[in-house]
C-alpha cells in the first residue's frame, strides 16, 4: 500500500511540474505580440524629377519632423540648388518604397494597365479616337512608381506642431521635395493627337476652376459630363461638379492633377476610374 501510494505520489508531482513547465513557456492567450522594431531606416531624398539624390540613414525608428529637418540640412548635396525657403511642402511626396511594397504596386498598376489595353482592343473599331485616349493613359500610367505613397502633410511647422502628424518612419523610404510648378496635369477622357501627349500640362492660373482648365482640352463623348477629379498635390482626391446645373467653384492648387473620368464602361470595368485615381496619387509629378 505504501508503495503505491508513493507512486501515485510521484506521478502527481511529476504531473503538476509538466503543466507549469507548459504554463512558463507558453504565452496566454491575451498576451501581445512584441511590436519592437530594430530594424535601420533608410530615406533616399530627391528633388523635383532629378535621377540623383542622397540617402539619408538611421540605425532605428525616425520621426518625420527629424527627416524634414535633416532633408534641409542637406539640401547642397542635391542636384538643383535651393533653399528651403524654396520648396513646395504642399506638393513634396513621401513613399514607403521596401521592395514588397514596390512589387504590390507593380502588380496594382499592371493590372489596370492591362485593363486600359484591353479596352483600348475592344473599341477600336468603333471609337478609334476612345481607343487612343486609353492606350495613351495606359503609356502615361506605365512609368515605374517609387512605392506607396503616404498621404501625409509634409509642412515643418504642421509636422512639429501635431504629434498625430509626425509618425515614426521604419524601413525604406523616397522623399521627393520640389520647387512651385506652375503647371496643372490632365489625364482621362479628352481627344490626344499623339502619344507625346501622354502627359498634358496646362498653365496654372489663380482662380481658374476645373471647367476653366477642360475649354483648353477636347472632351470625348465618353467622358463624364457632370464631374472630374481634381488630385491636389498632397494627395487629396476631390470631386469637382462640371455640369451647369451643379457647377461650383473649388480652387486647384499648382501641381494639381485633373483625371477625366469614362463612362460607358462595360462590364468587368467598373472600378477602373477609380482605379486610375488611386495610381495618379502616387505619381510623382
Amino acid at each position: 500500500m505504501l508503495q503505491t501510494y508513493r507512486h501515485k505520489r510521484h506521478k502527481i508531482i511529476v504531473l503538476l511540474i509538466s503543466i507549469l513547465a507548459w504554463c512558463m513557456l507558453t504565452p496566454p492567450a491575451f498576451s501581445q505580440p512584441d511590436t519592437r522594431v530594430i530594424a535601420s531606416t533608410v530615406v533616399e531624398v530627391r528633388i523635383n524629377q532629378s535621377n540623383q539624390g542622397l540617402q539619408l540613414r538611421y540605425p532605428t525608428t525616425v520621426r518625420l519632423d527629424q527627416v524634414l529637418q535633416d532633408t534641409l540640412a542637406n539640401l547642397n548635396q542635391l542636384p538643383a540648388k535651393v533653399s528651403g525657403q524654396s520648396l513646395y511642402w504642399f506638393g513634396s511626396m513621401l513613399w514607403r518604397s521596401d521592395s514588397i511594397t514596390r512589387q504590390v504596386m507593380k502588380e496594382q498598376q499592371s493590372a489596370v494597365i492591362l485593363q486600359l489595353q484591353q479596352l483600348a482592343q475592344q473599341v477600336r473599331n468603333k471609337k478609334p479616337e476612345t481607343s487612343h485616349s486609353l492606350q495613351i493613359l495606359a503609356n502615361a500610367l506605365s512609368a515605374p512608381l517609387p512605392g506607396q505613397r503616404i498621404i501625409q502633410s509634409l509642412d515643418r511647422d504642421s509636422v512639429r506642431i501635431s504629434p498625430d502628424k509626425n509618425p515614426g518612419l521604419n524601413g525604406q523610404f523616397r522623399l521627393q521635395v520640389i520647387t512651385r510648378p506652375e503647371t496643372v496635369k490632365v489625364f482621362g477622357a479628352f481627344l490626344q493627337p499623339n502619344l507625346e501627349d501622354s502627359k498634358i500640362k496646362l498653365s496654372w492660373q489663380e482662380r481658374k476652376n476645373a471647367t476653366d482648365y477642360l475649354q483648353q482640352v477636347t472632351s470625348l463623348t465618353i467622358s463624364n459630363p457632370d464631374y472630374l477629379w481634381v488630385i491636389q498635390p498632397d494627395g487629396k482626391a476631390e470631386q469637382h461638379n462640371i455640369a451647369y446645373w451643379n457647377r461650383n467653384h473649388k480652387d486647384i492648387a499648382p501641381g494639381a492633377t485633373i483625371y477625366l473620368p469614362f463612362t460607358s464602361l462595360p462590364d468587368g470595368y467598373e472600378s477602373l476610374n477609380d482605379d486610375i485615381v488611386d495610381l495618379l496619387k502616387q505619381r510623382p509629378y
